[in-house]
């Protein structure tokens, strides 16, 4: 659903791999250049699949020179801010609504 709405936005979606060999799912260009880079998990409240999650999206957000990403979830939503970065964790729902 995640790529559904993205590719309503743009042609130009690619998944990410990092340097550590670790997978973001979506980083996707709008019609200006901008990327923007997304993770997908239904659930991230087990702590492992946090860290594991949250990792990944940070070293590619630090590889990208991204400072702002997010983690679309069933049902979870926080800010996290550290380390100069900004994460958004957001329910579907809403990353739906938001990025009509």
């Amino acid at each position: 659903m995640v790529f559904c709405q993205l590719k309503r936005q743009t042609q130009k979606i690619y998944y990410y791999r990092t340097k550590q060999g670790n997978v973001v799912d979506f980083i996707w260009f709008n019609d200006k250049g901008e990327k923007a880079i997304v993770q997908v998990c239904w659930d991230i409240l087990e702590n492992a699949t946090r860290k594991r999650e949250l990792r990944s999206l940070k070293q590619a957000m630090a590889e990208t020179g991204l400072s702002h990403g997010t983690i679309v979830t069933n049902s979870s939503e926080e800010v996290i801010k550290e380390d100069n970065l900004t994460i958004h964790i957001v329910p579907a729902w809403k990353y739906f609504f938001q990025n009509e």
